[in-house]
């Protein structure tokens, strides 16, 4: 408890406060057991966010530089077919190494299904290391940010939207979306579901400026076969698998 993992500085009163407090929620889980998932659930969330140093409260009067973090929901149950990983990664990774060198952050695909392999995924969630314990959750982009406060929430908000431009697809992508979905909701069984129309930017979305907001976007109902078109984008990462601060394009999962 008296130093860090991997250093032979002593820890400062707020580090081993932090300590200690991941011990106090690490015993708690340990007693909850399995009766209360989503109890459960929140004290894992609440001992990885302690663990990797994303916090809660900003020291801004002193700058003191704090980790931020942004949560992206990749929304594969409400539009099957389309591939939205494969389209944040990129080939071999390039599109998500370009994304966080532009933006200056870390990017990390994580959740159920974060992983190719499913049955190593269950392995992993298996286990109950805690490293593995985001396969949990619903899949989803996750964007860090270290810096002084006001650079840190620049450099997210900027991510953010480049990160909607790589998610949006564009017309060729989108029109093939709408007729394999269309093929299925004309001979699959049961009551037929017309496909989820695709939210897309507007004309003028995006960065806006250090000092300037980006621009509009607004949702299409869907056409025939077809579909409004977007910017393409492209671009994915890991976890376990991840990706770096600059450059560093993360894997996929084993």
């Amino acid at each position: 408890m008296g130093r860090l993992a991997g250093s032979d500085r002593p820890l400062t009163m707020r580090e081993r406060a932090r300590l200690e407090e991941i011990e106090m929620l690490e015993a708690e889980l340990a007693e909850l057991g399995d009766a209360l998932p989503n109890a459960r659930r929140l004290l894992e969330l609440e001992i990885h966010r302690l663990r990797w140093g994303v916090t809660d409260m900003i020291d801004l009067l002193n700058n003191r530089k704090c980790k931020i973090r942004s949560k992206v929901l990749i929304p594969q149950d409400q539009y099957p077919g389309f591939n939205f990983v494969g389209k944040l990664l990129g080939q071999g990774g390039a599109s998500l190494k370009k994304l966080q060198e532009e933006t200056d952050v870390k990017m990390s695909i994580l959740g159920a299904g974060s992983m190719r392999n499913e049955l190593k995924e269950q392995e992993c969630l298996n286990t109950g290391e805690a490293k593995f314990q985001h396969l949990k959750q619903t899949l989803h982009l996750q964007i860090d940010c270290l810096a002084e406060p006001t650079e840190a929430y620049y450099r997210i908000s900027h991510a953010l939207s480049k990160v909607k431009e790589a998610m949006t697809p564009d017309p060729n992508e989108l029109a093939q979306y709408y007729s394999n979905q269309m093929q299925q909701f004309n001979v699959g069984p049961g009551v037929p579901q017309p496909p989820a129309p695709f939210p897309v930017m507007g004309a003028g979305g995006g960065r806006g400026g250090r000092g300037g907001g980006g621009g509009g976007h607004f949702g299409m109902p869907i056409g025939a076969m077809g579909g409004p078109g977007g910017p393409a984008g492209g671009g994915y990462a890991g976890g376990p698998m991840g990706g770096g601060m600059r450059g560093r394009g993360g894997m996929r999962g084993a």
